[in-house]
Parts: structure tokens; C-alpha cells; sequence
């Protein structure tokens, strides 16, 4: 039996969406060290949810995800995007043309190149599984 796309993504948003509530709701316990510091005992603090106030829900991302601020600040990141591709094209297209920039260019790659070679040369080699 094959289920839906649709019908898939819904049952996880309500399951997700049940987690979220039992986990607010519920009462939370912290397993820390005793006194002692012995690693095998263990000394458990109890808090409940009243103690350790939520201050965000899940919706309010949402809010400022589709608000006037939410929408200028994607519009804002788009166009910052955008610009640092029109420079890095630009920047493509002058080595393109000048010589000794891609010259350049060639050499800071080769270097790098080189330089990652000895970092793995430097690595031990993993050894091989005997079959």
C-alpha cells in the first residue's frame, strides 16, 4: 500500500506537533554527577516545566518568517546573494581576460592543491579490512 506525499508530511506534522506538546507539558528531569564525583552514581534533579519557562512556541518563527520585517530581511539576503555572485562572475570573466590573473589564479590553486596533498600524506592511511 502506498501512502501520499501529502498524507506522509501531514502525519509527521501531527506527530511532530504531538512531541512538541508532551514535551512541554511534561515534567523534565537533569541527571547530573553527586557530590562525589564518581562517575557510576548519579544524583537526579528534578524540575518541572513551571521552573523553566518557554518563552517561544513553534508558530512564532512562522510569524516572522511571513511579516513586512521577515519578507524585507529574505529580500535584503536575496540581493547580498545576488551581488556576491555578480562579483565572483565578474571576477571570473576578468581572469578570463587578463593573463596574468589567471596566471595568478593558477598558482594560488596549485598551492592549495599541494597543500591539501601533504595534509593527506600527513594522515595516517586507514587500514584494510582482510576478507
Amino acid at each position: 500500500m502506498m501512502i501520499s506525499t501529502k498524507t506522509a508530511f501531514a502525519s509527521l506534522f501531527v506527530a511532530m506537533m504531538v512531541m512538541m506538546t508532551c514535551l512541554m507539558a511534561a515534567d523534565a528531569f537533569v541527571v547530573q554527577p553527586n557530590r562525589a564525583g564518581s562517575a557510576a552514581q548519579h544524583a537526579i534533579q528534578y524540575t518541572t516545566s513551571k521552573d523553566s519557562a518557554v518563552t517561544m512556541n513553534i508558530f512564532d518563527g512562522l510569524k516572522s518568517m511571513f511579516s513586512e520585517e521577515g519578507k524585507q530581511k529574505r529580500a535584503e539576503a536575496e540581493k547580498r546573494k545576488r551581488e556576491e555572485e555578480e562579483a565572483a562572475l565578474q571576477e571570473i570573466l576578468e581572469r578570463r581576460r587578463n593573463p596574468e590573473k589567471m596566471r595568478e589564479y593558477e598558482q594560488r590553486v596549485y598551492e592549495f592543491r599541494q597543500g591539501m596533498f601533504e595534509d593527506d600524506k600527513k594522515k595516517p592511511a586507514a587500514p584494510v579490512a582482510e576478507e
